[in-house]
């Protein structure tokens, strides 16, 4: 569920950064030379007794550093001057002090060496009921990668561990399969609040206090979040964006049940609770103008969350492995930069609002030069009875379509002010519905998800 997979743009780019003096790479150095010293004064008194140069015995004695191999893994390049504020930010948390806990932490990164990023930052360091929480940076001049790590016992366990792409807000939980805290750490000086539920798409968000530069959320919570800095608003959207659902091992696969798992996955990351149902599902052909890779028969089940306008509503692609990729922005608004689709096997889904008339619309998600989005097919969902649709834009027909088995799909430009007209076998008009849809930018169930860096 980021960054990865929200806009990927910066508005504020950084050429050539030189990462500022590291106080808390000093604070590393000075645990090296503490623990460097108390086995050198142990090693040197025994050595005493046995008559053993002290100096030639500790080249021979010493741990080699590092039980993995040096990873070398350059990580990624940081362009984004607000991912170098965080990387350069003091340490926040209960240990952030801790002079043992910096010990430790330093001999658990040196057991996992990697010479192309040789500086080390420790971001977060938080003591929650037993379990140390870590955020480290490894960085060079240009290149980054976060990771995180959750111990008991001060590094006698790992309970879990996570590498994360540098960004201005980073979000973990630390790795813990089994359920834990979630971190929301922004750079300094920035805001993190909270929204309360709401009850359907659209309806205003009221927003709590900003609570610090950070915030860790307590197992289970999983709110929608904003981030405020210097008096703009940063960020928001869902404390962890869903890019897909979790792993499917069955035997007989059920794209209904698919969806609706992951209807309520996505509906809960906005913190809604409406009662999913299968409003639709059959096969249909795909593959207007600029809308996909290949023209095809696909299988696509829709579920909604009620009556009424305004209820979420999902799209389901069905493809060969049951876990969904998240179409948030139009194909054509995709840029380079966007990352592309490593599992084309995967299903896909879209997002929408319902109008709360006899014809539903929403689009159908797909695949684009290899990157997930929207596209021009618009599924049209019709009342019993109709047997074709047309599309006009400004009283003009832009596509007409014959319904199949209660549905339609016609290609409609994106983000263009849409009325779709449903007709009876006596030309008679049995339905129609205005589209409704952010024009560009990444949305879910119609919210637009802020990305403003």
């Amino acid at each position: 569920m980021s960054t990865e997979q929200l806009q990927r743009g910066f508005a504020d780019l950084a050429g050539d950064v030189v990462p500022m003096d590291d106080p808390y790479g000093r604070l590393m150095r000075r645990a090296h030379r503490r623990r460097f010293g108390r086995i050198a004064s142990a090693l040197a008194a025994v050595l005493a007794m046995l008559g053993i140069g002290a100096a030639a015995a500790l080249v021979a004695v010493l741990p080699t550093v590092g039980t993995r191999p040096d990873s070398r893994d350059p990580g990624h390049v940081v362009t984004s001057d607000w991912a170098w504020r965080l990387i350069n930010s003091p340490a926040r948390g209960n240990l952030a002090d801790d002079d043992d806990f910096a010990d430790r932490l330093d001999r658990y990164l040196s057991r996992r060496p990697n010479s192309a990023l040789p500086q080390t930052r420790i971001l977060f360091a938080e003591d929650v009921d037993g379990l140390q929480l870590a955020v480290v940076a490894r960085y060079s001049a240009t290149n980054a990668v976060v990771e995180s790590v959750s111990t008991s016992n001060n590094f006698g366990n790992t309970t879990g561990e996570e590498q994360l792409r540098p960004a201005p807000t980073i979000v973990t939980g630390f790795g813990i399969v089994s359920g834990g805290p979630t971190l929301v750490l922004t750079p300094p000086g920035c805001g993190v609040s909270t929204s309360a539920p709401i009850a359907k798409p659209g309806v205003a968000r009221v927003w709590s206090a900003p609570a610090g530069d950070w915030l860790l959320l307590p197992a289970g919570e999983a709110p929608v979040i904003r981030v405020g800095c210097e008096g703009t608003i940063r960020q928001q959207g869902p404390v962890a964006i869903v890019h897909e659902a979790a792993p499917r091992q069955v035997s007989t696969p059920d794209p209904a049940g698919y969806a609706v798992a992951d209807f309520e996955q996505l509906t809960r990351a906005l913190q809604l609770s409406p009662e999913p149902s299968v409003a639709w599902s059959g096969e249909v052909t795909l593959g207007g103008p600029s809308t996909m890779d290949n023209r095809e028969t696909r299988t696509l089940v829709v579920v909604r969350g009620g009556r009424g306008a305004g209820q979420p509503l999902l799209c389901y692609l069905a493809g060969p492995e049951p876990n969904a990729w998240v179409a948030r922005e139009f194909t054509k608004n995709l840029s380079r930069s966007d990352p592309v689709d490593r599992s084309p096997d995967f299903s896909l889904v879209s997002t929408a609002v319902t109008g709360g008339g006899a014809v539903e619309l929403i689009r159908v998600p797909g695949r684009h030069e290899g990157r997930v989005g929207l596209t021009e097919d618009l599924l049209v969902l019709v009342p019993s009875g109709a047997v074709r649709v047309e599309a006009s834009e400004a009283g003009a027909v832009v596509g007409r379509a014959g319904v199949v088995d209660g549905a339609a799909v016609v290609s409609v430009r994106m983000g263009s002010p849409t009325t779709v007209l449903a007709y009876g076998p006596d030309d008679a008009e049995v339905g129609l519905a205005d589209l409704v849809e952010p024009a560009r930018g990444e949305r879910l169930f119609n919210e637009l998800l802020i990305t403003n860096w």
